[in-house]
């Protein structure tokens, strides 16, 4: 595959690509936020080959603990009044994650961050309404 035409295709020449500027915007971000979250599972299964062990009570919560936390990291930062992620393309995927997080962070009763997610939840809906009325 000819990497400079694809990218060419959606950015221009490859060569001024920059990874580190996509890194920066909301939508990586919030991508970032949903893929982990979203695929937690492969996650799991590459930290257990790390640890060597599967099945141990503590291993699940720490592959959580792992999994919920590097997401977190991801979207913590976004500033709720001008979020800057309109136009996700996986939107039932987005809303899954930030369920699928909101519940995980009611279990260790970490409510800032169910609040702060709740909200980030409710923007998404509010974003995306005209696209299902």
């Amino acid at each position: 595959m000819n990497l400079d035409k694809f990218y060419q295709t959606f950015h221009g020449k490859f060569e001024e690509y920059d990874l580190e500027e996509l890194k920066k915007t909301p939508q990586y971000k919030f991508g970032m936020f949903t893929k982990i979250i979203n695929n937690k599972e492969y996650f799991r299964k590459n930290i257990r080959k790390v640890l060597k062990e599967e099945g141990n009570e503590n291993i699940n919560e720490f592959e959580d603990f792992l999994v919920y936390n590097r997401a977190w990291y991801w979207i913590k930062d976004f500033d709720l009044n001008n979020p800057g992620i309109e136009g996700i393309y996986d939107y039932d995927g987005a809303l899954l994650a930030l369920d699928s997080s909101i519940k995980y962070f009611e279990g260790l009763e970490d409510y800032e961050k169910c609040s702060y997610l709740f909200s980030f939840k409710s923007l998404l809906k509010m974003l995306d309404s005209p696209k299902n009325s």
